[in-house]
């Protein structure tokens, strides 16, 4: 009982670091579009890039960015496989959005 619940504490905090990390990048793909709306699919590939190199066990990616004429949206979605045994399926989604940064 003790290895299941040791486990189980594993998979969590890998969880959380696997989130704060997306969530990192889904933010630095923002700031630059926020001052360069235009390139939006070389940030898709950038952060499809960030994703398969800073979340361990990411699968099946699916990123989408785009700009309205105020703001700046990002978001990413997959599939996470924990280190150990998998016992559940867990899929990792972080969206955000930022305005527009004016230029001086």
């Amino acid at each position: 009982m003790f290895f299941v619940l040791l486990t189980l504490v594993v998979q969590l905090s890998v969880l959380v670091a696997a989130r704060s990390t997306a969530s990192a990048a889904v933010d630095g793909v923002l700031r630059m579009a926020s001052v360069d709306p235009s390139s939006a699919d070389e940030l898709e590939d950038r952060l499809l890039a960030d994703i398969a190199a800073t979340v361990p066990g990411a699968s099946g990616a699916v990123v989408d960015v785009g700009s309205t004429s105020t703001s700046v949206h990002a978001r990413v979605q997959f599939e996470w496989l924990p280190p150990g045994p998998r016992l559940l399926p867990v899929e990792v989604r972080v969206e955000r959005s930022m305005a527009l940064a004016i230029r001086p």
